[in-house]
């Protein structure tokens, strides 16, 4: 297969309708180069749409999540008015079979009608005019022509490698072989044989045991449909009447917002608090003249303060110098009077008299001679001193806290009264609040019904595992019975058959994925010698990694970049095991490696991976140094810019930074 061209019409970034022309001239590589968000992964997903539609999704998707994957493909434009409400992908290819070559056309389009999306799927051979096939026809012809099981190989994305990356329990790439091998067709085969082989023995099987028979497969059958039924209403009606009521409440909630309903229901609140503040205010404020009523008023005049102590300390010490003066006077008389007793009619009582009489004078005068201002005694002067040298700081701290516990007060009070003051009353928002209510409550139904519908729907699924159990127990007891057709011996045969077709395919398929594994491997990987060969379990599909040493190497104790190899590697190796020789698409193949890696990727992956390669990366994957390697295998690319102010992607030729020269030798 190659892809010749592909037409975007009004899908995702792209607006109108532009044309791809990926036919490789020459060189295998064709190049999309783009930022985050100018469209590239767009490019791979309209490929695999046009191609398989809702088997394009991952997993299972109900009629509605397809419907509105298709509307959120339409392109959406911000600055224009009218809207597109449709879109179309085109792929032209050419197919060979048994060496003829077929090109062939593939146009898939919907219409956004409102309630649902009309889809369209037509296929045309270009040689002729006229519609090949159309509808299912046209979607079971391209999906033989090129399985999506195994086309996953083949278009893939930073994603798919991530999971495989990351996939230490080998259960993504379990999935990917039993694809690869046909298993699921096998098993469905096996699963139809099933149902042939219960209808012979409902044919087979008379009276009761026919009539229990037929009766358990009626109520599977019904179970099933409500079943199904009950899926669709609950993924539709349930869960979009609770999105419509969850909607209905974000926009009552915002209106009441928006109105000051977030103040107004607090509004009792604020007032308590108010009430609070203000008596915290008041005590702090009695308290504070408690303190200015005592001690603490002395740390209004720290100046007298230290005047008064130190007039205190004069007078103290004049008092205690005239104390000392008037005793040493009345001790001196008294020694007058025993000199003048012991010296009387001696010449010498006089002089002792003057010598008594002069040591006295000498010891001066008190250094104060007035009268005392205050009349502290001793004791006072202590109390005094300690008052104001140590208690005086502990009072000036603690009207320090209070007049701090006060400022805080009135600033809350300020900012309560504030916001009281902006809040609307309730009778003011009664409408509004009632609104936002009514939406609660019908939430609140919207829920309980999906839950019932839940309960509901988990008490069938029971009931169902119940009937088939059933079923199972009375096809056992006819199984039993003899008069078995041949028909029944054959279809019996045939799933036995079945059943060693897949373990042979798988054990040869293996056998073969692990040659291709390891090729792929120690070309790509950094450490050639990391791995000599690879064991994969047919039956669990577990891979196992042995070194060159014949030590098995788990795939966890590789590095990230090493496990991106790995998956890179075995992508290719099922897609070589495949037999199919189909394009490859590769979207951001680059982002967890390190430069060495990078560059055996671009060396040894990109230009042997397929006779088409198409790699879609940003610049910082492919930057200057990797496009230059790359350049050799390039036959041509394209740059896709998207435009905040238009809202849409262009495309022109050539890479980010590629020059005339390069352009004009890739055309």
């Amino acid at each position: 297969m190659l892809l010749e061209k592909l037409v975007l019409c009004d899908i995702g970034t792209f607006r109108g309708e532009q044309a791809f022309d990926l036919a490789p001239r020459g060189r295998p590589v064709v190049l999309f180069g783009g930022l985050n968000g100018a469209g590239k992964t767009t490019v791979l997903t309209s490929v695999r749409h046009c191609l398989y539609g809702r088997q394009a999704l991952d997993g299972a998707v109900t009629q509605a999540q397809y419907q509105e994957f298709l509307r959120g493909l339409i392109h959406n434009p911000s600055q224009q008015l009218i809207k597109p409400d449709r879109a179309h992908v085109q792929i032209h290819f050419v197919y060979s079979r048994f060496g003829k070559r077929t090109r062939y056309q593939v146009t898939r389009s919907w219409v956004d009608k409102g309630s649902s999306v009309e889809e369209s799927l037509v296929v045309r051979q270009e040689d002729d005019a006229t519609v090949l096939l159309q509808g299912d026809s046209a979607q079971t012809f391209l999906s033989q022509l090129i399985p999506a099981g195994v086309s996953q190989f083949f278009f893939f994305d930073g994603e798919k490698i991530a999971a495989l990356a990351k996939d230490d329990a080998d259960t993504v790439l379990s999935d990917a072989i039993r694809r690869l091998l046909g298993l699921d067709t096998a098993d469905r085969l096996r699963s139809d044989l099933a149902v042939f082989l219960r209808a012979r023995r409902l044919q087979g099987a008379a009276g009761r045991s026919r009539s229990e028979l037929l009766d358990v497969s009626a109520l599977i059958q019904k179970v099933e449909a409500e079943i199904k039924a009950g899926e669709a209403e609950l993924e539709g009606n349930c869960t979009r009447v609770v999105l419509a009521a969850q909607e209905k409440v974000s926009r009552a909630k915002a209106s009441l917002t928006e109105r000051g309903g977030g103040w107004s229901v607090d509004r009792k609140a604020l007032e308590a608090r108010l009430d609070r503040l203000q008596e915290e205010q008041s005590e702090a404020e009695q308290q504070l003249r408690e303190e200015f009523a005592g001690l603490s008023v002395f740390a209004l005049a720290p100046v007298m303060c230290k005047t008064l102590l130190s007039e205190a300390k004069k007078e103290q010490k004049a008092q205690e110098e005239t104390a000392a003066l008037v005793a040493v006077s009345a001790k001196a008389a008294q020694l007058k009077e025993m000199l003048d007793s012991a010296l009387r009619g001696t010449a010498l009582a006089p002089e002792a008299k003057q010598c008594v009489d002069a040591w006295v004078s000498g010891l001066g005068t008190p250094s104060s001679n007035s009268a005392p201002l205050h009349g502290f005694a001793t004791s006072d002067v202590r109390r005094l001193e300690e008052s104001l040298l140590e208690l005086l700081p502990l009072a000036k701290e603690k009207v320090s806290q209070l007049g701090r516990k006060l400022d805080t007060l009135r600033g809350e009070l300020t900012a309560v009264q504030d916001q009281l003051a902006r809040a609307p009353t309730e009778e003011s928002l009664q409408e509004t609040f009632e609104r936002y209510q009514a939406a609660a409550a019908e939430l609140a139904r919207a829920q309980a019904q999906k839950r019932r519908r839940l309960e509901l729907l988990r008490a069938l699924v029971m009931n169902h595992i119940g009937l088939l159990r059933r079923r199972r127990q009375l096809e056992e007891q006819l199984e039993r019975v003899d008069g078995d057709s041949r028909a029944e011996e054959t279809a019996q045969k045939v799933q036995e058959l079945i059943e060693l077709y897949k373990a042979r395919a798988a054990r040869e398929k293996c056998k073969t994925l692990e040659r291709h594994f390891v090729t792929a491997f120690r070309r790509l990987a950094r450490k050639e010698d990391i791995i000599d060969h690879a064991v994969i379990d047919p039956d669990s599909f577990a891979v196992t990694l042995v070194d060159r040493h014949g030590r098995e190497t788990p795939k966890k104790r590789l590095s990230a970049g090493e496990k991106q190899i790995f998956a890179i590697a075995m992508l290719e190796a099922l897609a070589k095991t495949s037999g199919r020789n189909l394009p490859i698409i590769i979207d951001t193949p680059l982002g967890r490696l390190d430069s060495k890696h990078r560059a055996k990727l671009v060396e040894s992956y990109f230009p042997m991976a397929s006779h088409q390669v198409i790699v879609l990366s940003t610049d910082t994957e492919v930057d200057q140094a990797f496009y230059t390697g790359m350049r050799p295998h390039i036959s041509h690319s394209f740059h896709l810019v998207f435009s905040e102010t238009e809202g849409c992607t262009t495309a022109s030729k050539g890479y980010f930074w590629s020059t005339q020269q390069e352009l004009k030798h890739a055309a």
